[in-house]
């Protein structure tokens, strides 16, 4: 008897031994370069092999996408990270997704795509969100990610300085805890601040960068970028990688002006916003702003017409003007604020709109014409409001093969206002007579008055009634 129980358990321990191991996500998911009708979500695992993302409008899901881990090895320990291009989507619609991998099934999260129509939306801007660690949270930092999630943006971004190093894998780490229930489900878009511009251990934050983020499809670069959203423009710059600013039409400082120079050609887009990590100007004692900004980008910025710049790198909340564009620093995301310089106070400064010391989030609700701009403290009460207006964009009210709305446009008729070349409706303005009003030049309903007699009602000379209309009246 005795026998037979050791027997049973050297059986089931080795089974236990010949299962295969689950996988932990040791990031995310979390979403990434979104489209009308794709996204990229990315994790990272601890184990190999394929990794899958379910879809669907429902939780059903009903759709499957799969992609290979990429290997990062550091210190003995091996990750896989994964980003997985989900396409073929509709626009403007809700879809839910889960991650499945090594007998590991992730929680629904969810996604939106861009509308492909002219339609109002928000986004949020924060920054300068580094600190923290795992067992010891950044209180401030989560405290403003649920506060933004609250808001129901599209999009956000991260102005800078996420981590407070960029080569700590443990940085990062608890990054992507603090921001997990936003990254999720809303695509962030980060800007390299100069605490991502390290080096430790043999590894620098452009390292990690790179492997963590996937810019849009268009770019070269994964720290400077940009995007259309509806009829904004976004441009994100690497003002740390200033060298690359110095020489005009080359390198970072050439793609910046062929991106802006592109933007301002297209119809589609009538705001164009800016995201960098240093701002040309400073409240805070004993710093001034940075040279490149000044000296390079601000030039640039105006040269180009850029509405706004977005700004971190000091830790508290300003707006200041300078050539006739906002700069604003949103540094509040949870890193030590910062006090304001004594002398000159910064309401005494040329171009100065606001400043207030506190932990805080932007929210920009923008239209077609109008773009309202609000800094709100994590308590809700508002820091500054201000707002932006251009001439409405040139969006085509329907531009494709197949006429479906009340506006009719293209080359097959089928709504209620008829000014094309099928004539099928309710009104008969067209070359092709066929309804119930007869106004061209051939005559085939119940009311003669043509030149050609085909009808039941003679109109001609009178007294002729015969079949065949001749005038003679024989």
């Amino acid at each position: 008897m005795r026998t037979g129980k050791i027997m049973l358990w050297i059986v089931g321990l080795c089974l236990l031994i010949s299962l295969p191991a689950a996988a932990d996500l040791t990031k995310g998911p979390y979403l990434q370069n979104l489209d009308i009708d794709r996204v990229t979500i990315c994790f990272e695992t601890d184990l190999d092999g394929q990794g899958a993302v379910e879809v669907g409008t429902d939780t059903g899901y009903g759709e499957t996408f799969t992609g290979q881990g990429t290997a990062f090895t550091h210190d003995g320990v091996t990750v896989y990270q994964y980003k997985i291009a989900i396409d073929d989507r509709d626009a403007d619609t809700l879809y839910h997704y889960r991650v499945v991998h090594g007998g590991v099934t992730t929680e629904d999260f969810s996604f939106v795509t861009e509308p492909d129509h002219l339609t109002p939306f928000r986004f949020v801007v924060f920054g300068d969100s580094r600190g923290g660690a795992i067992g010891s949270p950044n209180i401030e930092h989560e405290a403003a990610i649920a506060a933004i999630i609250d808001e129901g943006p599209a999009l956000y971004f991260n102005t800078g300085d996420l981590v407070s190093g960029g080569a700590s894998l443990d940085n990062w780490a608890y990054f992507f805890v603090a921001e997990h229930d936003l990254m999720a489900n809303v695509p962030l878009y980060p800007i390299f601040g100069n605490h991502e511009d390290d080096e430790e251990d043999g590894l620098t934050g452009d390292d990690n960068w790179g492997r963590y983020f996937a810019p849009p499809d268009a770019n070269r670069h994964p720290t400077y970028y940009s995007f259309d959203y509806l009829n904004a423009h976004f441009v994100v710059i690497d003002v740390e990688k200033w060298e690359t600013l110095l020489v005009p039409d080359i390198l970072q400082n050439g793609w910046l002006r062929d991106d802006l120079d592109a933007a301002n050609e297209n119809p589609k887009t009538n705001f164009t916003f800016a995201f960098l990590h240093e701002p040309p100007f400073s409240y805070k004692a004993g710093r001034t702003g940075n040279t490149a900004t000044l000296l390079i980008l601000n030039p640039i910025f105006r040269d180009y017409g850029v509405d706004a710049v977005f700004e971190g790198h000091d830790h508290f909340y300003a707006r200041h003007e300078m050539g006739g564009i906002n700069h604003i620093v949103t540094g509040g995301g949870g890193a030590p604020l910062y006090d304001f310089q004594t002398w000159p106070q910064p309401q005494t400064m040329p171009g100065y709109h606001a400043h207030d010391k506190s932990n805080h989030y932007m929210v920009i609700d923008l239209e077609p014409e109008i773009a309202t701009l609000r800094a709100f403290r994590l308590d809700g009460t508002l820091i500054d409001e201000f707002t932006l207006e251009h001439d409405p964009p040139v969006w085509p009210a329907d531009d494709d093969t197949v006429d479906d709305d009340t506006v009719d446009d293209d080359t097959v008729d089928d709504d209620t206002l008829d000014d094309d070349t099928l004539d099928d409706d309710t009104g008969d303005d067209d070359e092709i007579d066929d309804d119930a009003t007869d106004d061209d030049a051939v005559d085939d309903d119940a009311v003669d008055d043509d030149t050609l007699d085909d009808d039941a009602v003679d109109d001609d000379a009178a007294g002729d009634d015969d079949d065949d209309d001749d005038g003679c009246g024989c």
